[in-house]
């Protein structure tokens, strides 16, 4: 299983980057619904993608508390 981050959506592609840093592109229609940049979405062994919340959550959460150390 392969874990996915998007980073931006241009027109009907989604640029995605994996947990290895690479960068790669899939048709939005592929993709589940409610997924959109910054979602975190799995792909497993047939190319189905899920979305995955709860991990989306926690990088919110992070990428937040970041955020308010750099402004604190």
């Amino acid at each position: 299983m392969r874990i996915y981050t998007i980073d931006r959506v241009i027109a009907s592609i989604a640029v995605c980057e994996n947990e290895e840093g690479f960068v790669e592109e899939f048709p939005v229609a592929l993709l589940p619904e409610g997924a959109g940049e910054g979602s975190v979405l799995r792909r497993d062994e047939n190319g189905q993608f899920t979305l995955d919340r709860e991990a989306g959550r926690q990088r919110r959460d992070k990428l937040f508390c970041m955020q308010e150390d750099v402004f604190s």
